[in-house]
């Protein structure tokens, strides 16, 4: 029942505010494609970006709302933000510079998140590592 609470107020929410975000991000949040483009994807153009700073924050309030403070849901709200951040970090490039970080500096930032939260996650969730197969002796 708390689930379906908690889907209802991320629901409400991302209505209100969403769509306030949305307003502001169409008129200050707003990214032009890189001069090398091609004419077909110019239709892109002015199209707002950080819209997943928005979901992120929902993400991470409702888990807050729900108090679900276990290890796994911990490295889970890490790895959204990580990632969350990552994705801010490219789209703030190209709204100020008109070009996003680089594919090398993107998936290197995206390893060294993954890497260091599953560490963690395993360090400190100490997670199952028995692999069972149907039907196979276990070892």
């Amino acid at each position: 029942m708390l689930s379906v609470i908690i889907g209802a107020i991320a629901f409400g929410f991302m209505l209100s505010a969403g769509s306030r975000f949305m307003a502001y991000a169409q008129v200050h949040l707003r990214a032009v494609a890189r001069e090398d483009t091609p004419e077909a994807h110019r239709a892109k153009d002015f199209t707002p970006t950080m819209g997943g700073v928005c979901v992120v924050a929902v993400i991470l309030g409702l888990m807050a709302l729900g108090g679900v403070y276990t290890p796994s849901t911990i490295i889970l709200a890490g790895i959204a933000l990580s990632f969350c951040s990552i994705g801010a970090w490219d789209d703030w490039k190209k709204i100020s510079v008109r070009r996003g970080i680089s594919e090398s500096k993107k998936f290197t930032a995206q390893i060294a998140c993954a890497t260091v939260l599953m560490t963690l996650w395993y360090l400190w969730a100490q997670p199952s590592t028995m692999i069972i197969v149907p039907y196979w002796p276990s070892l």
